[in-house]
């Protein structure tokens, strides 16, 4: 692919391409697993919590300079800023993942007690208490009810707490 050729021209750290960088920065999940991805500004230069610097390519292309075993496991991948709202995520087999920003989600206290109830999770083998709380939820573990867990609204259904991300799939 003559994008993926081009992508992997060196690039020194200290180019700059493009417009104000906080536009590009912030929170993104998959159009299709809601998987997250957080974009972050740190000494001028656009990167991925938690994964490390990129280096534009173009105004709207941005590659990274090494990889980081904590993300992607050191794959190296381009990510193109389709819009400010949309960007594709391609890796270096070729896989493109298109990712949507998170949109400002305010619930109501009525809205947050709809998510009340008990949920299970077999991945970790636990059962989870939810209640509403002040401007989010509140996470309780079945083994661990003493501690609690404040996650805040940050997309339709889905809330977070630290780097914990819980999607609510709603049915019929």
């Amino acid at each position: 692919d003559p994008k993926m050729a081009e992508a992997k021209t060196p690039i020194a750290p200290t180019d700059t391409v493009g417009s104000d960088l906080a536009d590009k920065a912030g929170l993104f999940f998959s159009e299709s697993t809601k998987e997250a991805l957080r974009l972050i500004v740190s000494n001028g230069r656009l990167g991925v919590a938690g994964g490390g610097t990129l280096a534009p390519v173009d105004k709207d292309r941005y590659r990274n300079l090494s990889g980081s075993l904590s993300f992607m496991s050191d794959d190296e991948f381009e990510l193109h800023f389709l819009s400010k709202e949309k960007i594709e995520f391609k890796s270096m087999e070729g896989k493109t993942t298109r990712y949507r920003r998170a949109q400002p989600y305010a619930p109501t206290p009525g809205d947050l007690q709809a998510f009340e109830g008990r949920y299970e999770s077999n991945e970790i083998g636990t059962v989870f208490q939810v209640e509403a709380g002040k401007g989010g939820l509140v996470m309780r573990l079945a083994h661990s009810p003493d501690k609690n867990l404040e996650f805040k609204p940050i997309d339709p259904d889905t809330f977070l707490a630290g780097r914990m991300v819980v999607h609510f799939f709603r049915d019929a």
